[in-house]
């Protein structure tokens, strides 16, 4: 069973040979390219043979112009 069927098949609830795995973990690299950032993920993903990879962004979105604080899920404004 290859990462792509042991997943899939996981998330549909049929058997798997072990369960798929992967580590998060936040490399630091909000200031870094976008391929230096890739580089990064691929080479860990490889380094430890993961079933999957969870990219991990860093940077911090800036909040909104006005609004300092969130008290609530009512202080954003809907999208759509």
């Amino acid at each position: 069973m290859n990462k792509i069927e042991r997943v899939r098949a996981a998330l549909n609830g049929k058997p798997v040979d072990h369960s798929p795995f992967t580590v998060w973990y936040h490399f630091g690299t909000q200031h870094a390219s976008p391929e230096q950032t890739a580089e990064v993920h691929l080479g860990f993903f490889e380094a430890y043979d993961f079933d999957f990879l969870k990219v991990m962004n860093d940077y911090d979105y800036p909040m909104p112009e006005g609004m300092e604080t969130m008290a609530t899920a009512a202080d954003l404004k809907r999208l759509s």
